[in-house]
């Protein structure tokens, strides 16, 4: 996730922040997300979309998990080892580490 805070401050750069939103899912591996919350993070998308605004606690771990929750057992699950696991709901607020790596994207003014 790294990246993703590199990706922040570069928004942060151009005076964007308050059109973003980061959120996280703790669990172990590559985009290891449930159906439930893949389902919950587009909803919450869709809505800011038609909205024009984020909301109160729109992306809020505690929001997120409780609609991903909402969704019910079907949803809620992991496949490991061919099989479906039921797992819960796991939005976390996190903030990312520095990213290690130069990043000198440039900014919409032409600056990194």
């Amino acid at each position: 996730p790294e990246n993703e805070q590199a990706y922040k401050a570069n928004v942060a750069a151009n005076g964007n922040s308050a059109l973003l939103r980061q959120i996280f899912v703790s669990r172990a591996g590559h985009c290891a997300f449930t159906p439930a919350e893949t389902i919950t993070a587009a909803k919450a998308l869709l809505q800011r979309l038609a909205t024009g605004q984020w909301g109160s606690g729109l992306a809020s771990a505690a929001t997120l998990n409780k609609r991903a929750t909402g969704l019910g057992p079907a949803y809620n699950v992991f496949s490991a080892n061919g099989q479906l696991v039921p797992t819960p709901a796991a939005f976390q607020r996190f903030t990312p580490p520095p990213y290690l790596r130069p990043f000198d994207m440039p900014s919409a003014s032409g600056t990194p």
